[in-house]
């Protein structure tokens, strides 16, 4: 009897360390690809700033107007200071669609501009409207949809996976229940 329950606290043990381990393992994984992904999302809306602005500066340069050049900062950086508060807003729990909605406007309203300067000029030409137009819109949804994926963590949201692994769960314990009431 001795030898039995040493034999299942050692195999005990070893399951606790072994789901530890496994723990560990998880959250040194998760740290990496949030890392990753955090990078990745900046990335592409720098990028995204890098082919949409020269688009804007070239629609908007006037020599007669030399104020107009401001523009293309302005649009884009409308964008761009909405998303650094939505960001702020996740990281203090406040109301984030706010500022999701300006993000949006701004880009869309930039997108607009490259794209119509794009069909009307031919110094710019339609190939780079139009990817001035995805570049204004592309980086500020991938850098919300990264905000969107911390406040939804943050805030205890499970993902599918998680729902689905719990219900799983809950099926095996029912099933294990019906089948131990069934013996």
């Amino acid at each position: 009897a001795e030898a039995k329950a040493n034999t299942a606290r050692a195999q005990a043990e070893k399951a606790s360390a072994d789901e530890a381990q496994a723990a560990a393992d998880r959250a040194v994984e998760e740290q990496r690809t949030e890392t990753a992904w955090k990078i990745a999302a900046r990335a592409i809306y720098v990028v995204g700033l890098i082919i949409a602005a020269p688009v804007q500066f070239l629609a908007f340069w006037d020599p007669e107007r030399k104020f107009l050049v401001a523009a293309p900062a302005l649009l884009e950086g409308l964008a761009l200071a909405l998303a650094m508060g939505a960001a702020w807003a996740v990281a203090h729990r406040r109301d984030v669609l706010p500022f999701r909605v300006g993000i949006m406007f701004g880009a869309a309203v930039a997108a607009g501009v490259n794209l119509w300067h794009g069909i009307e000029d031919p110094a710019i030409g339609l190939n780079a409207g139009i990817i001035g137009a995805i570049a204004s819109l592309g980086g500020p949804i991938v850098l919300m949809t990264y905000e969107h994926g911390i406040a939804q963590r943050r805030d205890g949201v499970p993902s599918y996976r998680e729902r689905r692994d719990a219900e799983k769960k809950v099926k095996a314990e029912e099933a294990a229940a019906a089948a131990k009431a069934a013996e």
